[in-house]
């Protein structure tokens, strides 16, 4: 419950922003990474989990920390992109990227 009240959270905040400060030349988009390699799940005695939960992924996989990090700098790069959540397999975070044009 709490992570979905966040994550609700961060997407409406990213909208409401990006209205707010748009005409300032301010971008605001969000990067909604999902599953990623990283120890978190080991470290929460879940060693298996990425592998029980990869064939309900899109690419049969979960991410990997350089993919995140391709798509948050693509988010950032300067362009029309405004108010946009970019979801990255299978949406389960945001991350705020907020770059003034």
């Amino acid at each position: 419950m709490h992570y979905a009240a966040t994550k609700a959270a961060v997407e409406t905040m990213t909208v409401g922003l990006a209205q707010e400060v748009a005409r300032e030349g301010i971008r605001v988009n969000a990067v909604a990474p999902g599953m990623v390699e990283t120890g978190l799940h080991e470290a929460a005695g879940l060693p298996d989990r990425l592998e029980r939960l990869a064939p309900g992924i899109p690419l049969g996989r979960a991410g990997r920390p350089e993919e995140i990090a391709e798509a948050v700098l693509w988010a950032a790069l300067p362009s029309v992109v405004v108010r946009h959540r970019l979801g990255t397999h299978r949406g389960r975070r945001a991350l705020k990227v907020v770059h003034r044009l």
